[in-house]
């Protein structure tokens, strides 16, 4: 029985050059995924994560872990901006002309949450690959 590193176990084929440490970038790609059962919770761990392995990665690693950093904002800003909207189509409906928007800002939360854990199992499945995310 031998034993292999979790860095060496995930390693492509090949010499894998420049892909060490890859154990924090996954954790939070992995994270990143189960953020709709999680309500965000478990992207703000990813993100710390993410932010505290940047210093020593690899460059490939650090591609990945920049990627994720990328994601984690401009999902933060997108789901910002949808809630605020959400909140004006809550406080129209007293109007009864929000009750649509609801809905629709409503649905587009639903699908930001959707597209991150797409980009988060793709960003995983391109780093156990050895690619650039």
């Amino acid at each position: 029985m031998s034993h292999t590193s979790p860095d060496k176990a995930l390693a492509p084929s090949g010499d894998g050059a420049g892909t060490g440490g890859r154990a924090a970038p996954l954790t939070s790609w992995v994270l990143y995924a189960l953020t709709l059962p999680t309500g965000g919770l478990s992207a703000i761990i990813g993100v710390i994560i993410a932010y505290l392995g940047r210093t020593t990665a690899a460059p490939l690693v650090r591609a990945h872990i920049d990627a994720q950093i990328r994601l984690f904002w401009s999902g933060f800003i997108w789901a910002a901006l949808f809630t605020l909207a959400w909140g004006l189509s809550l406080w129209l409906t007293t109007l009864y002309v929000g009750i649509p928007m609801l809905f629709l800002f409503c649905a587009a939360l639903l699908l930001l949450g959707v597209w991150f854990t797409i980009r988060s199992v793709l960003g995983a499945r391109a780093l156990i690959g050895g690619r650039a995310p």
